[in-house]
């Protein structure tokens, strides 16, 4: 668990814009560029003779959370390919600034506007769990599979 932390600080422009909001997407990316197919990890290596499984996207599964319960989903999920996107604030149409400090006890969804994990840790910090799903049955070698996070304004 925790095999990854994010801390967000997002500040306002020096002229302030009331409309300053943002969204956080993380995407898988395996090398496809380079033949490898959209459901599988990239490998790089094989140990062994014989002919190996590629262990599938899958396999994996990923939980963002934090102590606010800000991201918009907090189970473990998978990924079948590359192609998928999971946002975890994700953009509001139409667009609601939901301010830093409006975390409740019960939890406030999509906490969007300016702030930092300085001042608001529960809201803009957020732990990666990451596991592998049971009975995981490939021959060993390195396989190499990148996880991205993009934090994007929205306009």
């Amino acid at each position: 668990m925790s095999a990854a932390r994010l801390r967000v600080k997002v500040e306002n422009k020096a002229v302030v814009d009331l409309d300053c909001s943002w969204k956080l997407r993380m995407f898988i990316e395996n090398n496809s560029g380079a033949g490898t197919a959209p459901d599988k990890w990239e490998e790089v290596t094989l140990y062994g003779n014989g002919n190996a499984d590629i262990p599938l996207i899958s396999d994996l599964e990923i939980r963002v959370n934090n102590n606010c319960g800000t991201p918009l989903e907090s189970n473990f999920r998978s990924f079948t390919d590359v192609n998928e996107v999971l946002n975890i604030i994700e953009e509001m149409v139409p667009q609601i600034i939901v301010p830093a400090g409006a975390c409740t006890a019960g939890g406030t969804k999509n906490v969007n506007g300016p702030g930092s994990y300085l001042t608001n840790y529960d809201e803009f910090s957020f732990d990666v769990d990451i596991r592998f799903k049971p009975d995981f049955n490939y021959n060993p070698g390195i396989y190499k599979l990148n996880i991205r996070f993009r934090l994007e304004e929205v306009n």
